[in-house]
């Protein structure tokens, strides 16, 4: 765009949109070539993603990363910059053309790790990378279309259009006192179709705030919407909704809690409902398109910003294995927030157990 704002540094090349808050880096060759011999080597742990781990590719990081890239991360991890998103390109990926079907393990159908590596790496240095047992036994999700999901609003799913949301709202108010929801999210390529992919859609939920009428805005915070478990947590059908906010904390800087997608969030009043539609048009308004492509990592702040995809047709081979592999790693801001829930490996916790018990 005309008045997009460019950068140079040594070991990347920064651009930054005004309008929508979108922030991109990118590496240069002999920086994604020096991160591949450091991290096609590394091992992961593919059922703990353990503190060790973790803490191994923070030292690595620190020893091959610009220093510009490393600026920019402490920024963002402490809040002094606060992107809409931020895209980095020209990252080190694995050569894969398909994958893993529905029976295959992920690990197998690539030569290396380096993928993994790169994805938990630049979550490691954005905050402290973890999973929710639900969505699976490793630190690093696959979201891998299948048959049988396609119709499931879900990462793994297809056919419909997962809407405007943030991930795991209901987690920022299902315990009171404390926000179990990501402060981030990261989402990478392993595998895309070579035309028409689909786009992953991203808005600042604040900038779009600040676009509404004082009425709608003042509505949004002021009444509560219903929000429901997300589709992959729910162990108990029968479960309640919870009230939460859409828009809370001080004016400018709010946290936006929302998840237009499906049954995921109802309104109470025909007021509300107007001031929600007025707010996902503001967001369709700002939206940034990116196509997660191997080698280009996308990390969306969760507190602010919202993000979805649109619908699309998978292609699948004769083996069963789908022509798009995504990976996705949760930061938090500190893990023990998550000490007293149940832990089937270290930085794996499910909330979805303590939940239940508390019935």
């Amino acid at each position: 765009m005309a008045n997009e704002i460019f950068s140079v540094y040594e070991g990347l090349t920064l651009s930054e949109d005004p309008r929508t808050g979108a922030l991109t880096a990118t590496l240069k060759s002999s920086v994604r070539e020096h991160l591949r011999s450091q991290f096609a080597s590394m091992r992961v742990d593919e059922f703990s993603g353990n503190h060790e781990y973790v803490r191994t590719l923070r030292q690595v990081a620190h020893s091959v990363l610009p220093a510009s890239m490393l600026k920019v991360l402490d920024e963002i991890r402490t809040g002094v910059r606060k992107p809409t998103c931020l895209v980095i390109d020209n990252l080190p990926s694995d050569d894969v053309v398909a994958a893993p079907g529905a029976d295959e393990v992920p690990a197998a159908m690539k030569p290396t790790t380096v993928n993994e590596n790169t994805i938990t790496v630049v979550g490691a240095l954005l905050g402290e990378p973890y999973s929710i047992a639900e969505e699976g036994s490793d630190l690093v999700n696959n979201l891998i279309p299948s048959l049988e999901d396609r119709l499931k609003l879900t990462g793994n799913g297809s056919k419909r259009a997962l809407t405007w949301h943030i991930e795991n709202g209901r987690h920022r108010v299902m315990f009171g006192d404390r926000d179990l929801s990501p402060s981030g999210v990261l989402l990478s390529g392993v595998v895309a179709p070579k035309m028409n992919g689909p786009k992953t859609l991203v808005a600042n939920g604040r900038l779009a705030a600040a676009r509404l009428t004082d009425h709608h805005y003042r509505t949004l915070r002021d009444v509560p919407v219903d929000l429901a478990v997300p589709v992959r947590h729910r162990g108990d059908a029968s479960k309640q909704a919870l009230k939460a906010h859409v828009l809370s904390g001080p004016e400018g800087l709010e946290t936006v809690t929302a998840a237009f997608y499906g049954t995921m969030m109802s309104a109470s009043t025909a007021e509300l409902a107007e001031a929600l539609e007025a707010f996902r048009v503001e967001l369709d308004k700002l939206k940034i398109e990116i196509e997660v492509t191997p080698g280009r990592l996308v990390y969306v702040p969760n507190t602010y910003s919202l993000h979805a995809r649109g619908a699309f047709e998978p292609k699948f081979d004769q083996n069963g294995r789908a022509n798009r592999w995504l990976q996705r790693v949760f930061t938090t801001t500190r893990l023990d927030m998550f000490e007293a829930f149940y832990s089937p490996a270290e930085r794996i916790y499910s909330v979805l157990q303590d939940e239940n018990e508390g019935d």
